[in-house]
């Protein structure tokens, strides 16, 4: 089970990727060319952007909530220090969006999404996504009073009022989803 959900968790973020490849690309997967004012609109490119990102959204509504129903190993945790963690993150997204813009055909970006889900499980990095932040969540680097560095994904926004994280789950050993976040929706 845990095993399937991180790699559903790795699967998510690839869909960033395929939907930047999908606005770039020019193969004839759903043509229709209309004509507005003497410009012509390709909209196979728009539709396949929509529906990758609605998948894509509906997969990690889906995953909430199977966080929040079946990861019961709540905790807490006392903050010595604490910093926001999307800035350590947002390059290697770029990265992704960089490659979608430059891959030519269909297979290339099977094996690269391929190579991007095998790279995103290997380095643990499969909770940070953009769909938590387009929900609103937060990622933050905290170290606690013991001296252990985690990261805690959170609705909350005030930083420096935080001391202590109350009811947490754990996704892995270094990754807490706060409850705040889970009962918002």
């Amino acid at each position: 089970m845990k095993l399937t959900f991180n790699i559903l968790w790795c699967i998510i973020n690839i869909f960033f990727y395929l939907m930047f490849f999908a606005l770039n690309t020019d193969n004839d997967f759903i043509t229709k060319t209309f004509r507005v004012n003497d410009t012509q609109i390709e909209w196979s490119q728009y539709i396949w952007f929509v529906v990758i990102f609605v998948l894509g959204g509906i997969l990690f509504l889906a995953l909430l909530k199977v966080a929040k129903k079946n990861i019961r190993n709540n905790s807490s945790l006392k903050v010595k220090s604490i910093r926001f963690a999307e800035k350590d993150y947002i390059p290697l997204y770029l990265s992704y969006f960089l490659i979608a813009l430059e891959v030519p055909g269909l297979i290339s970006v099977g094996l690269i999404a391929l190579g991007l889900i095998y790279f995103i499980y290997k380095t643990k990095l499969y909770f940070f996504n953009p769909y938590f932040l387009i929900d609103g969540y937060h990622f933050y680097n905290v170290l606690s009073d013991k001296n252990i560095e985690i990261t805690i994904i959170s609705k909350k926004n005030n930083i420096k009022e935080i001391k202590e994280f109350t009811n947490l789950y754990k996704l892995n050993e270094f990754t807490f989803l706060d409850e705040k976040g889970l009962n918002d929706e």
